[in-house]
């Protein structure tokens, strides 16, 4: 090992000796409490790293009763965790993670953060913690916010309702694809998978004719196809080298398959 690392585990150890020393037992777990807010893909690894480097490295650096003394608490304003996955592979993910001690709470939505130590939830309870991290996505862009009085906003999702073929809901040749657009028929996740797929789409579909909206409603309708998502499968890490994952069929049997995936937990 590093001097420095040697140096840095010294520093660490007083620093904890003292800060156990004058402080209630309160308090400590209080300042030790980390909250995710959101138990997306994202949520859920961030707290399974956070729980394997607390059990793995910290456990050979700091005394054992600091360990117990960190909690983690996972929120999360669905009915579940990992919403885009298998309801068998989101059940198994809370059950794991009580075992590791994170505990879940559902149906919990963040109202409001006050002086970086409380999250305050919808329903005016509060929690104490000394850090928070957000994992719950990303607001829209502030360009939609500049074009809310030209283009439809969905009040529900707070992106742009698009169709089958991503034309702007009220538009004939203006389309929207990824984050910032939803497709009423079928809503699809904010996953780059989708982004990706759309976008390939839509290229070909502008190199492919020249106005869509009369194609789309002419003789000409059959030749163009709505957008179709083909899901490639998800993975999410959960710790102690386990994750759970969701794999699509192949390809070539994806005409007889469509749709259907298989739900598997990784060790």
């Amino acid at each position: 090992m590093k001097f420095s690392n040697v140096l840095l585990i010294q520093i660490l150890h007083y620093k904890y000796a003292h800060f156990y020393q004058i402080i209630t037992l309160q308090l400590r777990r209080e300042l030790l409490h980390i909250v995710i807010v959101g138990a997306g893909p994202t949520g859920v690894e961030v707290a399974a790293e956070i729980h394997d480097l607390i059990e793995q490295d910290f456990s050979r650096n700091f005394p054992e009763d600091l360990q117990l003394d960190v909690q983690m608490t996972l929120l999360e304003a669905s009915p579940t965790v990992l919403s885009a996955f298998d309801e068998s592979l989101q059940k198994y993910t809370q059950k794991f993670f009580k075992r590791q001690r994170i505990q879940v709470r559902l149906g919990a939505q963040v109202k409001e953060l006050k002086d970086q130590n409380t999250v305050i939830l919808g329903d005016g309870s509060t929690i104490k913690c000394g850090m928070v991290i957000w994992s719950a996505g990303i607001g829209p862009r502030k360009l939609l916010g500049l074009l809310k009085d030209k283009i439809p906003v969905d009040p529900k999702w707070k992106k742009i309702p698009v169709d089958d073929f991503l034309r702007i809901k009220g538009q004939e040749d203006v389309f929207a694809m990824g984050d910032c657009a939803v497709m009423e028929s079928k809503p699809l996740a904010a996953t780059a998978q989708v982004a990706q797929q759309q976008g390939k789409y839509l290229a070909h579909l502008l190199n492919t004719v020249d106005k869509v909206s009369e194609d789309i409603g002419g003789a000409n309708n059959q030749t163009l196809r709505p957008f179709f998502y083909r899901h490639q499968g998800l993975m999410a890490y959960i710790g102690r080298f386990h994750a759970v994952t969701e794999v699509c069929k192949p390809n070539k049997l994806a005409n007889m398959l469509d749709g259907f995936s298989q739900a598997w937990w990784v060790h």
